[in-house]
């Protein structure tokens, strides 16, 4: 039965759609699709939020199998049209912005346009390295041989970007899967290790030489031109003083803040893929938090507020000269300078994070530090962003019944 119908089918086309309303109350839309080649893919599903919507997901995806398409006469595809196909497949269009560049914009398939422009860039690669090989004849070996040659020797650099590449790479055969163009996915299989870096966390010393640093830079007589602004400053204190990301704390807006009880509430990042813009969510559930700052940046807060007037409940904290919002790696350049006047190496904005965790975990618990940088597990903590000391505690009281004399 299930032969003679999909026999049926016409190559290049869509079986029947067969739909059913999820527990949920979404419905779930299912067909077989049959390539060019007569055979027939594993059964299209899609998700939606209306039986209208999951049915169209599906012709939607029946449409791009058949212009995507299958193989020509005497050829099969290679791992381009698979990369290709899969971008294409869950493309994002770029945000709509406001003159503020305030609007953020809805995940489309399952993605940001922040994370689709990634994996575009990062399917890139992939193409140049391996796009000229029949996706049924790409083995492990080759898969391997590209993500593991992305890695330096001592897996201090490199991983995240293997990690992307895999993603998309399995992804990309994934789809060509269920197209009918191969059978395995090797790329699945291959197994990135682990970024090898020590955790370094700037203590309070060395925030002692930046901030010297940004006083001479501030102070220094003969400068040509107007003179520093403290923006740059305001902002380091405030990443020092929260452990927040610098998109959320770039993506700030006075509305967020509550200036009687000095707390901040994290709920959005900027993004600078294509053009700068604020994202109203961030990476997780865990990330949206409020954090209650200490005193000494509740009074940099309120210094701000009160040197602007007429400021407007969606205006930036940190605007730009024309009121717009600052781009964060404007201020990593300018971070970057006083670092460097500072004569203070292997820190960058993040680290200040690391000083963070490493301060709560020390007075407070791994929990705690988890909870401040909006982490979602502790391991993630604990493995990336408390720095532990070297030096083992003073047991020689218990040694010394160990001595001979």
């Amino acid at each position: 039965m299930r032969r003679l119908m999909a026999s049926k089918i016409p190559d290049g086309q869509l079986g029947k759609i067969n739909t059913i309303e999820m527990d949920d109350g979404r419905w779930r839309a299912t067909a077989r699709y049959k390539g060019h080649d007569g055979r027939l893919s594993p059964p299209i599903a899609r998700i939606r939020r209306t039986k209208a919507m999951a049915e169209t997901a599906v012709k939607a995806e029946a449409g791009l199998r058949n212009t995507v398409g299958g193989p020509t006469e005497g050829e099969n595809p290679k791992v381009a049209a698979a990369v290709q196909g899969y971008l294409q497949a869950v493309a994002v269009n770029r945000p709509q912005l406001s003159a503020t560049g305030a609007v953020g914009y809805r995940v489309t398939n399952g993605l940001t346009w922040q994370t689709y422009s990634q994996y575009a860039d990062h399917g890139q690669k992939i193409i140049r390295a391996l796009g000229n090989i029949e996706v049924r004849r790409l083995t492990y070996d080759n898969c391997a041989t590209f993500l593991l040659g992305l890695i330096s020797a001592d897996a201090s650099s490199g991983v995240s970007t293997a990690r992307i590449c895999r993603a998309v790479l399995t992804k990309s055969l994934d789809h060509a899967m269920q197209r009918g163009w191969c059978r395995v996915n090797h790329a699945k299989t291959v197994k990135i290790p682990a970024r090898r870096v020590e955790t370094y966390a700037p203590d309070v010393q060395v925030l002692s030489e930046i901030r010297e640093a940004f006083d001479s830079r501030w102070n220094l007589a003969g400068r040509p031109g107007p003179k520093p602004s403290r923006r740059v400053r305001d902002i380091f204190e405030l990443l020092v003083g929260t452990g927040g990301r610098i998109g959320e704390v770039m993506a700030l807006r006075w509305c967020d803040v509550d200036l009687d009880v000095g707390v901040v509430a994290f709920n959005g990042t900027l993004c600078e893929k294509g053009s700068l813009f604020r994202q109203p969510w961030l990476k997780t559930r865990a990330s949206n938090r409020s954090i209650r700052v200490p005193s000494w940046n509740r009074k940099l807060l309120l210094e701000l507020h009160d040197l602007r007037t007429g400021t407007a409940p969606t205006d930036p904290v940190f605007p730009t000269r024309t009121g717009r919002f600052t781009a964060p790696s404007a201020v990593r350049r300018s971070i970057r300078s006083i670092l460097q006047l500072a004569d203070v190496e292997s820190v960058n904005p993040h680290a200040f994070r690391k000083t963070v965790a490493t301060l709560l975990s020390e007075d407070l618990g791994d929990a705690a530090a988890m909870r401040q940088l909006g982490h979602s597990d502790e391991r993630t903590t604990r493995e990336s962003y408390i720095e532990r000391p070297t030096l083992v505690p003073d047991y020689t009281r218990a040694l010394e019944r160990l001595s001979p004399w």
